[in-house]
């Protein structure tokens, strides 16, 4: 389940944004629109919205919010299948300034089997120049790889043979997490394929973003009333996020 999705230097924004699914708002004896996610050796759950709403005027990056989870989700599951050469195209700094030649910075904090994990990357065309996952043990941070351009890679995962053998050397435009759940499993044990679901994201239509906004409509409720597979997929997300329809 997803907490927390940040990034800075990516699309339209150069500074931090933030997008937080913490019910801090919320009484705690109100349950309606929330999710209780049960943390391990945690007495209290974490409660997070079951939906949240992205609204402003145009050109203010509602959808950049959404591609910022996309690439992130995109760049672990393909980083593994690049060539030595490859480049990382999902690089998009913000154009406008001095920051269209620095990182773009993109992280994530999620619920995984009942952990919650802190994961940041920074990436540039050529290279991951950063990269951290962080486990969180009630209000301590245990990290578990940390890797920075120059430098060794640390964490706990160093502490396995297995781990630290494969992971002496590797390609600057691979991710370690995506290398580790390939090639690690026991040590990565599905944290990329929890962050993975957690990322994914929808297109309702075929090239939704570039059809005129009465034909997304139509496209959508065309296919409600014809292809019964997605009219359940649908009417199963409208009831999961509760929104009384």
């Amino acid at each position: 389940m997803l907490v927390q999705l940040s990034g800075r230097n990516f699309g339209c924004f150069r500074d931090e944004f933030c997008l937080s699914m913490l019910a801090a708002d919320i009484e705690k004896g109100s349950h309606r629109g929330i999710i209780e996610a049960e943390i391990e050796d945690d007495p209290e759950p974490l409660r997070l919205l079951r939906i949240a709403a992205l609204y402003g005027p145009n050109a203010s990056g509602k959808s950049t919010i959404i591609r910022a989870a996309k690439v992130l989700g995109a760049v672990i599951r393909e980083s593994v299948h690049y060539s030595s050469d490859e480049v990382i195209q999902s690089y998009n700094p913000f154009a406008l300034s001095d920051a269209r030649t620095a990182p773009s910075f993109l992280a994530v904090k999620a619920v995984v089997a009942q952990q919650v994990y802190d994961y940041e990357v920074e990436f540039n065309s050529t290279e991951f120049v950063y990269e951290k996952l962080v486990r969180w043990e009630q209000e301590k941070q245990v990290v578990l790889f940390e890797r920075r351009t120059g430098l060794p890679l640390e964490g706990e995962w160093m502490q396995d043979e297995q781990f630290r053998l494969l992971f002496r050397e590797f390609r600057k435009n691979a991710l370690v997490l995506s290398l580790a759940d390939s090639l690690a499993p026991g040590v990565a044990k599905g944290i990329a394929s929890g962050l993975k679901s957690v990322l994914r994201t929808h297109d309702l239509a075929p090239d939704a973003m570039f059809a005129p906004r009465r034909m997304r409509f139509t496209n959508v409720a065309d296919r409600v009333a014809e292809d019964e597979g997605f009219r359940g997929w649908l009417t199963q997300q409208l009831i999961a996020a509760d929104v009384g329809i």
